[in-house]
């Protein structure tokens, strides 16, 4: 079992390739079904991370053959699902547990205008859940909004007002959690009182499995791809964009939400004849991605990059793509460990690596290579699995509280 960071006091702590073994081989027909719970509508032409993110592993449930009961929607929608599962439950149906996916807002505050129509909604479910024997699990998002920059834009009341309910979050999430997973073991880090959570368990994201030739690079021309946000002050392209300038036969695509495009276009570090800036929804990458060399992640204006793991990340790892990455991302310990790629630490590292890749297309080659016979332990249906693991081992964990 990974052990928990010194400064932090949580009775278990696991990361995301440690098993409980209890349910490796089993099928999960007998287990009863799950609730899937999100309080916002879930995306079918998801546009970033966040919306693809509950999307893909409310399919990965299905996939591995777990019956799902949706508690999802705004809250009038939720209130309605979630009546009809705790009458179902008094009925005596069984369930194997609830799984949540948590928004980048405030579950009280996730309705498209924005405002506490039903607070307590949630909270009251899962107490309903909890009281019931049933294992409950949530994943939470990020914590954005623990960083400085947060509510730039927004005026004081209504930045007051978000951070009292992201608290309040908080608060319900330690009663009636009885997991919680998070990206990476630093985010619990930063939460008001996370040493109070009994179980943390990380679950990065997965990716899907794409039936894909290795590709051949051809000597003396590099095709680097980046993927997902440009905007500071979280991300920063000017090393992506340093290097690209700097080495050359070297081509960049840059795949971002059309609203943030200038970010590129604008830097005087961009050459449209060598960077080329493209809009692609989550299921239209496929092309980008075979004809993609390396791809690149993980570069940040802020700490913010240090607790998180980029879905694109993912998504490279399952189209057999190698990856650089930025040393100060929470990703790297992924792709070190795992031999899929390199880190880097600046500018000036990533454009020497990026000559050498250019010159040697054989280490290209191995990292393909290595992908190839990895990825399958990176799947949105293998962190599926995982969840059911830690849900159906609550009842045995119950006795050390």
């Amino acid at each position: 079992m990974t052990e928990a960071p010194d400064n932090i006091a949580i009775l278990a702590f696991r990361a995301p390739g440690a098993s409980l073994g209890s349910l490796g081989r089993m099928s999960y027909d007998d287990l009863g079904a799950l609730v899937f719970h999100h309080p916002a509508p879930l995306s079918h032409d998801p546009q970033s991370g966040s919306s693809l993110r509950p999307l893909r592993m409310a399919q990965a449930f299905e996939e591995i053959g777990i019956e799902t009961v949706h508690v999802t929607g705004y809250s009038a929608e939720r209130a309605g699902r979630a009546r009809v599962v705790i009458d179902q439950l008094r009925a005596g149906r069984r369930f194997v547990g609830v799984y949540g996916e948590s928004v980048t807002m405030p579950t009280a505050l996730s309705d498209p205008w924005h405002l506490p129509v039903r607070p307590m909604l949630d909270a009251r479910f899962y107490r309903s859940m909890n009281r019931t024997s049933v294992p409950t699990g949530l994943f939470y998002r990020d914590a954005y909004w623990r960083f400085p920059f947060y509510g730039r834009a927004l005026r004081w009341p209504k930045r007051a007002a978000a951070i009292v309910a992201y608290r309040y979050d908080l608060h319900w999430y330690r009663r009636y959690v009885d997991v919680m997973f998070v990206q990476t073991r630093e985010l619990i880090e930063l939460l008001p009182h996370g040493d109070r959570f009994p179980v943390v368990v990380e679950l990065p994201p997965g990716g899907d499995r794409v039936d894909s030739v290795v590709r051949r690079p051809v000597a003396g021309t590099l095709n680097i791809m980046y993927v997902g946000g440009v905007a500071p002050p979280v991300y920063d392209l000017t090393p992506i964009l340093a290097a690209v300038d700097e080495v050359a036969s070297t081509s960049l695509v840059v795949c971002c939400r059309p609203a943030e495009s200038t970010w590129v276009t604008d830097s005087p570090l961009y050459h449209d004849e060598r960077v080329e800036v493209v809009h692609r929804g989550a299921e239209q990458l496929r092309e980008l991605y075979q004809t993609a060399d390396v791809t690149v992640a993980g570069f940040g204006a802020s700490d913010y990059m240090s607790v998180v793991t980029p879905v694109k990340v993912f998504e490279a790892i399952a189209h057999g793509v190698p990856i650089v990455i930025s040393r100060d991302c929470a990703a790297a310990r992924l792709i070190e460990d795992e031999h899929i790629g390199w880190i880097v630490d600046d500018a000036a590292g990533l454009a020497k690596l990026l000559a050498r890749l250019r010159d040697n297309p054989s280490e290209l080659m191995e990292k393909a290579v290595r992908l190839n016979a990895v990825r399958d332990r990176h799947t949105w249906a293998v962190r599926a699995r995982k969840v059911v693991d830690e849900l159906t081992a609550v009842d045995r964990r119950s006795t050390l509280r």
